[in-house]
């Protein structure tokens, strides 16, 4: 019996070491990629390196060797200076962490409407300026996109259930939709926007983290379609000046962050914030005493409720949270019936 059993555990140790050994192809003079194989009989790989010599452009295969490439490994491209577009074939499910880190001349980005995860720092510290998140992108994890300071438009998908600390925080951001599925959205997320102007909250969300949006000092509008507001954080929202700090502490100086990845503390200070006086918080029709009588929520000077015919509330396509663009970037109050438009982050052309 214990010889059947080390039998079967060196046969274990071999096809781990078969299943990890990595290959490298040249797809030309300038472009080398390292794979691994995930599985043999799927014939599925994950690209684990990737090598640019001179060219600025990469476009990954969707094949390689007979093997569909179904991942992104993690710092497969890490501080690539070279890069400054990246094609992600179709295929491709997740996308780990810091896969494109610190590539600070990415500036295009074309995602697989295949994709389901994006890892934590898997495109932090790159020059992106505009970001279209496929349909079926799931979970974007921390710090995903944090230092990215031109990202200016960003979609969040619908079916988007988790966003991770600081996942868009330091970036130029200027309007979030958050979709009505969304489950977690962890603390710092949207932290230090400077230029995010409106917020759209859906109903379904159960808790605003700390530090969400603290430090987004441009906020004009937050439409919350919460229809029963429960206490927050003080600083979900406002200007607070923060220390990170080893070790934890109690009390009112100090706030403890749990996300998925690690837990920290902040020691903070007075708000600074316009916030409170001079944006709009917008609620449901027949709400505006609830969050005038719910703590951080009754600090806006200006609730107003939503009227019956949606007005000051996002538009709604097929029942989804939907924000509409002329083609100078100014938003549109509602979708229009002809001509060509941004409708979240991508063109429509509608005919007559």
């Amino acid at each position: 019996m214990r010889r059947f059993i080390i039998t079967i555990s060196a046969c274990a140790l071999f096809a781990q070491c078969v299943w990890a050994q990595k290959t490298t192809v040249a797809l030309n003079d300038s472009i080398e990629l390292q794979y691994e194989i995930i599985s043999e009989t799927n014939k599925t790989a994950r690209i684990t390196k990737v090598v640019l010599a001179t060219l600025s452009r990469l476009t990954i295969p969707s094949d390689i060797d007979g093997f569909h490439i179904v991942e992104i490994g993690a710092q497969a491209c890490y501080m690539d200076a070279n890069l400054i577009e990246a094609v992600i074939p179709n295929g491709v499910i997740e996308i780990q962490h810091e896969a494109f880190r610190d590539c600070t001349n990415l500036e295009k980005l074309s995602l697989p409407p295949s994709l389901r995860q994006i890892g934590k720092g898997a495109f932090a510290g790159c020059a992106l300026r505009e970001v279209i998140l496929p349909d079926g992108v799931q979970s974007i994890g921390a710090a995903a996109f944090s230092g990215n300071y031109y990202l200016e438009s960003i979609n969040l998908p619908q079916e988007l259930k988790f966003i991770g600390s600081r996942a868009f925080a330091w970036s130029q951001i200027k309007e979030i939709c958050i979709p009505e599925v969304i489950e977690t959205i962890e603390a710092d997320a949207f932290r230090s926007c400077s230029r995010l102007e409106r917020v759209i909250i859906p109903k379904f969300l159960k808790r605003l983290e700390p530090m969400t949006f603290n430090n987004c000092t441009n906020l004009q509008e937050i439409v919350c379609n919460i229809m029963q507001p429960d206490e927050i954080h003080k600083t979900v929202f406002g200007q607070w000046d923060v220390v990170a700090l080893e070790g934890f502490r109690t009390g009112e100086d100090y706030v403890t962050i749990s996300t998925s990845i690690e837990y920290y503390c902040y020691r903070i200070k007075g708000d600074f914030s316009s916030v409170y006086p001079t944006a709009t918080l917008r609620v449901p029709k027949g709400t505006k005493a609830q969050y005038e009588a719910t703590p951080e929520w009754n600090r806006f000077a200006h609730i107003v409720e939503m009227d019956d015919t949606g007005i000051g509330s996002p538009s709604m396509v097929n029942g989804q949270c939907s924000m509409f663009h002329d083609l100078q970037g100014r938003r549109l109050t509602q979708e229009p019936q002809q001509g060509v438009f941004i409708r979240n982050g991508r063109k429509v052309v509608k005919g007559n």
